[in-house]
């Protein structure tokens, strides 16, 4: 059972715009299993799908950066997750309301090379990966990407969320491919529905689609209820 509260104006308060509990029973007993923190859980299994899709379908990297944003807590698990199992070791950072700074602390503590990120980062970076979502904000990625770039674009969830300039979603679509998580983004992904995209002939990870020669690769994710009984069934276990 997950309870969870979205509070679009948290950020600037100094707290996540996502806070909530997540409770885990066993379903024959209905015995209290565990009660996890709603944020870490979301970050790091939305992390983990990032990464499987990043294995399956992103370029290989050599000295690959990875290009992130706010907000922290989801950028950090990212980071983590693509500097421990595909070897990035550069990060740059960009957020809203002090969050790229506070974002490079906590890489550097954790040992890794952090930047601020200007507007030209996303095209010097291989692995782009978008956290922070606002849907009175402007679009938080825009520009071009090079061809070899993997973007993981998880900040959106509702049809009307946009982070990535239609323009350049539109490019990706057109240079490259873009996947989604599930069959469920085809009707709440709003980067994808902004661009105009054909979402029906868009393939999801579960279909196992190929790794492609050439061109950028475009990953959406809005979330899966199921990843969440994933992750709370390996804490259980």
């Amino acid at each position: 059972m997950k309870l969870i509260t979205y509070a679009a104006d948290n950020p600037a308060r100094g707290l996540p715009a996502i806070l909530g509990d997540v409770l885990v029973m066993r379903a024959s007993t209905g015995e209290r299993l565990a009660l996890l923190d709603g944020p870490a859980l979301t970050a790091r299994r939305t992390a983990a799908v990032t990464l499987y899709a990043a294995r399956a379908l992103a370029p290989l990297p050599t000295g690959a950066g990875c290009w992130c944003w706010a907000p922290e807590w989801q950028a950090l698990a990212h980071v983590l997750a693509f500097t421990e199992a595909l070897g990035v070791d550069e990060v740059w950072v960009r957020g809203r309301h002090e969050a790229a700074s506070l974002g490079s602390r906590s890489v550097h503590q954790r040992g890794l090379y952090a930047e601020p990120a200007g507007d030209l980062a996303c095209g010097a970076a291989t692995l782009p990966a978008g956290g922070d979502r606002d849907d009175r904000a402007g679009h938080l990625l825009r520009g071009s990407v090079r061809d070899d770039a993997f973007v993981a674009a998880i900040g959106a969830f509702t049809p009307q969320m946009i982070e990535l300039d239609p323009a350049l979603t539109r490019d990706i679509a057109a240079r490259g491919q873009v996947v989604i998580d599930s069959a469920s983004a085809r009707h709440e992904a709003g980067d994808l529905l902004a661009a105009g995209l054909d979402l029906s002939t868009l393939a999801t990870l579960a279909e196992h689609p190929p790794r492609r020669d050439g061109g950028p690769v475009l990953f959406k994710s809005c979330g899966s209820a199921l990843w969440d009984l994933a992750a709370a069934r390996c804490v259980a276990a």
